[in-house]
């Protein structure tokens, strides 16, 4: 049985077009930057910002782990592989994280989630409050990052860097 087919037997909705990976962590990535703009604005006290960001990693580890009742992103297949796979490749080879520091399997993929999540996070926690609105370029620049760092881990979440 192919992929979508076995989500759509399960009652999920298919959603591995081209982009949907990369979707997905656009839309993490943006939660996660307006939860920390309201911080920074201060709109909302930093725990709700943490809380938020939390939320949001949470959902998206749902939909790539298979976990989500309704949606499927990646083949079964591929979902039983891509725990060991970011282990070895994402932690290990690329961040040069030691084995005993390795997450561990079944928290391999949202440890990748955080990572990703915490690209969009970091821009904001060591500026100070605002005086001024953003100026343009800085904020053009931090959402080239954004979008770098989307691709970066999307290659990843599909297997596609290789060993």
């Amino acid at each position: 049985m192919d992929a979508q087919a076995q989500a759509e037997a399960q009652g999920q909705a298919w959603l591995n077009a081209p982009g949907g990976v990369e979707q997905l962590l656009d839309e993490l990535q943006a939660m996660t930057w307006a939860a920390w703009y309201a911080w920074w604005r201060g709109q909302i006290s930093q725990a709700e910002a943490h809380y938020r960001q939390h939320v949001e990693v949470r959902w998206a580890t749902a939909i790539v782990a298979g976990r989500h009742p309704g949606v499927a992103i990646l083949p079964a297949w591929h979902r039983e592989q891509l725990p060991d796979y970011l282990r070895r490749v994402y932690f290990h080879q690329d961040q040069g994280v030691a084995w005993d520091q390795v997450p561990p399997a079944d928290e391999a993929v949202e440890a990748v989630m955080w990572a990703c999540s915490d690209a969009a996070n970091l821009r904001f926690q060591g500026i100070p409050a605002p005086n001024a609105p953003m100026p343009a370029e800085w904020f053009d620049r931090q959402v080239a990052e954004m979008a770098e760092d989307v691709a970066l881990h999307a290659g990843y979440l599909r297997g596609l860097v290789e060993e």
